[in-house]
C-alpha cells in the first residue's frame, strides 16, 4: 500500500537492518520507503506544497546508509548518492525555513535536521580526499558557510521582528539569557540521565 505509514514501517525495518550491519538489505528498504511515499524528485523540489517531515526523515536515512555503503565497500557511487541526496535534503530544508512563520516551528526544524549540514559537509570532504578535486573543497566551504549564516540570519530576524514590535532591549536581552540558562539546564539534566543509565547498566 502506498502510503506515509507504510513508508514509515519500511524506515524502521532499514534502522534494523542498519544496527545489523546488512546495509544493502537497508537500502532496499528504504527504496520502498521511498516508493510509499510517491517519491518524485523533480516534483518534490518545484512544488509549492512543503514535503512531508515523515519523506525528508527517509531521504536522511538514504544518505547515511549510502556514506556508510562508501565506508565499508569503497565504491564512489555510494557517496555519490549520499552527497546527491544531502543536496536534495538541504533544499528542502531551505523551503521550510522560508515558509514556517513561527519560531517554535523553525526550532523543531533545526533540531530534527541541523545534522544534515554537518553529515554533508563531512561527505564533500570525503569526495575531495578521494579525488583531489577542489570543487568538494569548495562544496565543503559553502554548505558549512550555509549553516552558519542561517543561524544568524534567523537570529537577526528574531532580533528585528521583536524590536520593531516595540519590544525593549532590557527585555530583550533579559529573554536572551533566560534561554542560555535553559539550554545550560537541559544539558546538565541530560548529562545526569545519561550517568544514571549508565550506573543502572552496571548495576545489572
Amino acid at each position: 500500500k502506498n502510503h506515509p505509514e507504510t513508508g514509515m514501517c519500511y524506515e524502521r525495518i532499514a534502522n534494523v537492518f542498519v544496527e545489523k550491519r546488512q546495509l544493502k538489505n537497508a537500502l532496499l528498504n528504504i527504496d520502498f520507503a521511498l516508493s510509499a511515499f510517491k517519491y518524485d524528485e523533480s516534483s518534490v523540489l518545484t512544488s509549492r506544497i512543503l514535503p512531508d517531515i515523515q519523506l525528508m526523515e527517509v531521504l536522511d536515512s538514504k544518505a547515511k546508509i549510502h556514506q556508510l555503503l562508501y565506508e565499508e565497500l569503497g565504491d564512489l557511487k555510494h557517496l555519490t548518492f549520499s552527497n546527491h541526496t544531502y543536496d536534495i535534503l538541504i533544499k528542502l530544508i531551505n523551503k521550510f525555513r522560508i515558509s514556517y512563520k513561527e519560531d517554535r516551528s523553525k526550532e523543531i526544524l533545526a533540531d530534527q535536521f541541523y545534522h544534515v549540514y554537518d553529515k554533508s559537509i563531512e561527505v564533500s570532504y570525503l569526495f575531495y580526499e578521494k579525488t583531489c578535486d577542489p570543487a568538494f573543497l569548495h562544496e565543503a566551504f559553502t554548505r558549512s558557510e550555509n549553516s552558519s549564516s542561517l543561524v544568524l540570519l534567523e537570529a537577526l530576524r528574531n532580533s528585528k521582528a521583536k524590536k520593531f514590535a516595540g519590544i525593549p532591549d532590557s527585555l530583550l536581552s533579559k529573554e536572551h539569557q533566560l534561554k542560555l540558562d535553559i539550554t545550560y539546564f537541559e544539558k546538565q539534566k541530560h548529562e545526569e540521565e545519561e550517568k544514571e543509565d549508565k550506573e543502572k547498566e552496571v548495576n545489572k
